[in-house]
């Protein structure tokens, strides 16, 4: 099911589904949107239609991603990978785990996998001190050229 119309340059965002404000008019500064193109990006986000919305805006870009609802079931198929993602994308609130907790077990297991957190809750700064960090925040609710920025500037070399 498509939840949105994405642009080739990630610039413009459509969403098919009324549940976003990240159909906002992008800036017009660049997105190297094809910064890591066809990377394995696994997201979790226990509200599925966010999860689907960040895969549409990232496939549209070329990234391959699978959306996860429980931090529990993507941390037994980020185990069982194989090849393993090289980004993980989760939300912070979540029940059962949240996500800097997912975030530094998955670390554990990888060293030096690429991560973005995201909230509608907290903030970047807030989170500073709490143990293991991501390597990008995102605030909820994020534009889509905001998200491919964010994206493409974890994954570079």
């Amino acid at each position: 099911m498509r939840l949105a119309k994405v642009s080739p340059d990630c610039r413009n965002f459509a969403p098919l589904h009324p549940i976003t404000n990240m159909n906002q008019p992008a800036d017009s500064s660049s997105t190297n949107a094809d910064a890591g193109a066809g990377a394995l990006i696994f997201v979790v986000d226990d509200e599925a239609t966010i999860g689907e919305m960040i895969s549409e805006v990232l496939t549209s870009v070329g990234h391959r991603v699978v959306v996860f609802t429980e931090p529990a079931e993507t941390l037994a198929a980020f185990l069982r990978a194989d090849p393993k993602p090289v980004l993980v994308m989760s939300d912070y609130v979540m029940s059962g785990m949240d996500g800097l907790k997912l975030i530094g077990l998955l670390k554990a297991a990888q060293p030096g996998l690429r991560t973005i957190l995201f909230s509608g809750y907290m903030r970047g700064p807030f989170l500073q001190g709490e143990g293991e960090q991501a390597d990008a925040f995102l605030t909820k609710p994020f534009m889509a050229a905001q998200l491919c920025a964010t994206v493409a500037q974890v994954l570079k070399p």
